[in-house]
């Protein structure tokens, strides 16, 4: 293997940690390597902390829903539907953030 593959294996098993150290793998390599990796790393890196804070909003976004449906208001359900639809939003970004990191993932190795 020459080194142009080792490069490409490193830099797209940085997108490809979000299924095993999602933000700490990025963050050793960046540390660890050198500059064509470094920037696969840091955009890996910024996918993976906008993935956290999605599912934490998403997450946020259900558990409020629940919480206003059981308050008393004058439109709970109105409150209620519009924090779900926020919740599957934030869902739906993550879901995309997920497949770009496995689409440059898959094109660093078949270059």
């Amino acid at each position: 293997m020459d080194n142009q593959n080792n490069q490409n294996v490193l830099s797209s098993l940085n997108y490809f940690s979000v299924f095993f150290a999602p933000i700490l793998f990025p963050i050793i390599v960046w540390i660890l390597t050198h500059k064509p990796i470094t920037s696969h790393a840091k955009k890996a890196l910024l996918n993976h902390i906008a993935i956290a804070i999605f599912y934490f909003l998403s997450s946020l976004a259900f558990i409020f829903s629940k919480e206003v449906y059981e308050k008393t208001f004058d439109n709970p359900e109105t409150i209620s539907y519009v924090s779900i639809a926020m919740g599957l939003l934030f869902a739906i970004f993550v879901i995309i953030l997920f497949i770009i990191n496995l689409i440059r993932g898959i094109k660093l190795l078949t270059k």
